[in-house]
């Protein structure tokens, strides 16, 4: 899944925890090279961006609250995938079964 949401703010008081248990001289040191660190981190720019477009996003929310009333099977050619409501697949194996 695609994250949704930054990362860097809850990692600042985790670090914070971990540096007050190493002394005040080595508190302040890696403090500073984390907030180096940090600060060049664009989270934005390395976050993974969606593939979908929002109009698929939401036929492919719809298809998956349809997934009991559907059937998702592989075509026959190709590499694509068929989409039948229950009652088609029945239709299909029962033309299949009579010829």
């Amino acid at each position: 899944p695609t994250p949704t949401t930054d990362p860097t703010p809850d990692l600042a008081p985790r670090i914070q925890n971990i540096t007050k248990q190493l002394g005040e001289g080595m508190e302040a040191s890696v403090t500073y090279q984390v907030s180096s660190v940090l600060s060049e981190f664009d989270a934005r720019r390395d976050m993974p961006r969606d593939n979908l477009t929002p109009q698929q996003r939401t036929a492919l929310k719809s298809l998956k609250s349809r997934k009991s009333d559907l059937k998702f099977l592989p075509a026959d050619k190709g590499n694509a995938t068929v989409v039948l409501t229950h009652d088609q697949y029945l239709d299909k194996v029962n033309e299949h079964l009579s010829s």
